[in-house]
């Protein structure tokens, strides 16, 4: 479990995004987002034991998890220093470079699970095809998520490779999502 998320119930980390504080917020949100796209596709996979691939989904869906699971608290932690930092006036840019990549991370992540989801909608049961179909529209707003807070902390530092990045995740997700949609 990671400090920033582990250990709290699901009313509990809500009031701590919601809080009049800074602390975790939305790449939070978005990281647990994205598990939970993560964790109905290695549901879904783990429902369809017909399927040859559902164990190896399954497998990378559960890694995806444990890895957006990590962010929830890295994410939230990176852009605390780097809000300390600009307080300070003082070394602003390498906090905000790490908050940025780890908000890449997010996306890069978010964005395999939705390319999961829409592998799966078409291969696993029935009965979970529309699971697998939210984890891709999950997915998508992880991503989109990460990328508006991408070009956020980019306003403070010189443009480059990441806006552009993040705005093709964006497109890729948002791609899956609708193959996945496709599949109901």
């Amino acid at each position: 479990m990671t400090p920033a998320v582990g250990g709290f119930t699901v009313d509990e980390l809500l009031e701590q995004i919601s809080k009049d504080e800074f602390g975790p917020a939305a790449s939070t949100a978005a990281c647990v987002t994205g598990a939970m796209a993560a964790a109905l596709v290695e549901m879904a996979a783990d429902r369809s034991p017909e399927w040859a691939e559902a164990k190896g989904i399954a497998a990378q869906a559960r890694a995806r998890r444990a890895r957006l699971t990590e962010l929830a608290g890295t994410t939230a932690a990176a852009l605390s220093e780097a809000k300390e930092a600009l307080e300070r006036n003082e070394q602003i840019e390498l906090p905000l470079r790490r908050t940025v990549e780890l908000l890449v991370a997010l996306a890069d992540a978010a964005g395999d699970v939705g390319e999961l989801a829409a592998h799966a909608a078409e291969r696993v049961e029935w009965p979970v095809r529309p699971d697998v179909v939210s984890a891709a529209l999950l997915a998508e707003s992880a991503v989109a998520s990460a990328a508006a807070l991408v070009r956020a902390n980019l306003t403070v530092l010189p443009s480059g490779g990441p806006s552009d990045y993040v705005g093709r995740a964006e497109d890729d997700a948002l791609s899956a999502a609708r193959r996945a949609l496709e599949a109901v």
